[in-house]
C-alpha cells in the first residue's frame, strides 16, 4: 500500500508504524487484537454532586396587576405582594382577607372578614370598597361602592395586593391600595383536590376541586369546583355558604385558546354577623366617658356574650352569578393578545332588627367635653 503513496508520505507512514510497534514492545505487548487483562478493568470516573435550593412556594417572582401585563416584581416600581397558590392551599381561608391579613399594610375595616361586604379591607390606612376579579373591576359606576357579595376563596388561584394608588387596576382612586384576584383555570393534567375544615368559628367548610383533559387531551379541558360551609361566627351568629364553578377550555394551538368560566354562590349571614358594619349596638354607661372602664354589670337586656342589641332573627342573603369568556393568542414572538368579557349579577335580601333609638349624650356647655351618657333600657326600645 505504501507503494501507492508519494515517497515522503510512504517514509512517514513507515516511521509511524515502527514507533507504534516500539511502544508496544516496550510495554511487553504486541500489536495483536486478542483481549488482555487491561481490557477487562473497570474504569471508575471521578465522583461529582449536584446541589440546589428549592424554590420558595410562598414567594412569587412575577405579577400582572401593576400594568395588566406580566412583569418581574423586582422590576415593578410599586410594592406588590402575591398570595401564592401554595399559601392559599395551606391556609384554607374562609375569606380572601383571611389570607391577605398576613401581609404588611393590610388591616381590617368596616365590613371585613366573615359576614363582610365585597372583600373590603384597609390598605395603608385607606379603606378599599371593591376588588378586581381577573382584571374586571367590581366597582359599581357611577356609584361609590360595590355589591355586598364576597368572592369564594375556593375559586381563587392566587391574588395580588398592589400597595398605593393605581389608575389602571383601581380607577376609583383608592389611594391605599387594591387587590386583584386571579381565578383558577382548567388544566390538561388530571388533578383532584378535596379539603375539609373543622372548628368552632368560621370553619366546617368542605371543598372539591377537579380538573383534567377531555377526549384526546390535546384540545379540551374542564374544571369543576363545589364548596359548602355551615359554621358559627365569632360575633353571635352563623354563616351558611353554597358555591359552585364550571369551566371549559378549548386550545386551538399551543399558543391560542379560549376559556369559559362560571362562578355561582349564595352566602347567608344570621344574627349579629348580619350587621357587618355595626358590630352590634355599642352600649354606653355613665362611667365609660373620660377614659373610665365599662361597668361590671351590663345594661339591662344586654350581656357580654349576648346579641349586643341585635335581633336574633336578623339575616342577610347574597346571590352572585359571574360568567366570563377569555381568548388569548400569541400574535408574534413578542406580542400576545387577550380579549375578555364578564357578566355579573348580584341580588341581596336582608332583614335586620336592632334598637331604633340613639343614646342621649350630655355635654359641658362651657368646655364642649362629653360628660356622660344617659342610661337606657334596651328592652323598652322598638325594633325596625
Amino acid at each position: 500500500m505504501n507503494s501507492l503513496l508519494p515517497p515522503r508520505l510512504a517514509r512517514f507512514s513507515a516511521l509511524l508504524a515502527l514507533a507504534a510497534a516500539s511502544a508496544l514492545a516496550g510495554r511487553g505487548q504486541t500489536a495483536s487484537n486478542s483481549p488482555t487483562a487491561a481490557d477487562d478493568e473497570t474504569v471508575q470516573l471521578p465522583a461529582f454532586s449536584v446541589t440546589g435550593t428549592s424554590a420558595d412556594p410562598y414567594q412569587a417572582q412575577e405579577e400582572m396587576s401593576a400594568s395588566r401585563t406580566a412583569a418581574k416584581i423586582i422590576d415593578t416600581p410599586m410594592t406588590v405582594d402575591v398570595i401564592t397558590p401554595a399559601l392559599m392551599a395551606d391556609l384554607g381561608p374562609d375569606t380572601i382577607y383571611s389570607a391577605a391579613q398576613y401581609f404588611a399594610g393590610v388591616s381590617p375595616g368596616r365590613g371585613t372578614g366573615s359576614g363582610g361586604i365585597n372583600d373590603r379591607m384597609t390598605f395603608r390606612g385607606f379603606e378599599s370598597f371593591s376588588r378586581t376579579v381577573d382584571n374586571f373591576s367590581g366597582f359599581l359606576f357611577p356609584g361609590t361602592s360595590a355589591d355586598d357579595g364576597q368572592f369564594d376563596p375556593a375559586f381563587v388561584e392566587h391574588a395580588e395586593l398592589l400597595m398605593g394608588p393605581d389608575s389602571i387596576l383601581a380607577p376609583t382612586g383608592a389611594p391605599g391600595g387594591s387587590i386583584n384576584v386571579i381565578t383558577k383555570s382548567p388544566q390538561f393534567t388530571p388533578d383532584t383536590w378535596v379539603s375539609a375544615e373543622f372548628g368552632e368559628y368560621d370553619a366546617n367548610k368542605y371543598v372539591v376541586d377537579s380538573t383534567g383533559p377531555i377526549g384526546d387531551g390535546k384540545h379540551m379541558a374542564y374544571r369543576v369546583i363545589a364548596d359548602y360551609q355551615d359554621s358559627m361566627t365569632y360575633l353571635p351568629g352563623a354563616n351558611l355558604w353554597f358555591s359552585g364553578a364550571a369551566e371549559f377550555t378549548y386550545k386551538f394551538t399551543d399558543t391560542s385558546k379560549i376559556t369559559f368560566k362560571y362562578f355561582g354562590s349564595q352566602e347567608t349571614y344570621k344574627g349579629t354577623a348580619t350587621l357587618s358594619n355595626l358590630d352590634g349596638e355599642y352600649v354606653y354607661t355613665p362611667n365609660t366617658v373620660g377614659g373610665a372602664t365599662i361597668s361590671d354589670t351590663p345594661q339591662p337586656g344586654f350581656t357580654y356574650d349576648g346579641w349586643n342589641g341585635d335581633a336574633s332573627w336578623s339575616y342577610r342573603t347574597m346571590r352572585d352569578n359571574t360568567a366570563e369568556v377569555e381568548l388569548t393568542s400569541a400574535l408574534t414572538d413578542h406580542i400576545n393578545m387577550r380579549l375578555a368579557g364578564q357578566i355579573y349579577l348580584n341580588s341581596t335580601d336582608n332583614v335586620m332588627g336592632f334598637p331604633s333609638a340613639s343614646v342621649a349624650e350630655t355635654w359641658n356647655q362651657q368646655t364642649g367635653v362629653e360628660t356622660g351618657v344617659t342610661a337606657i333600657n334596651p328592652a323598652s326600645l322598638a325594633t325596625v
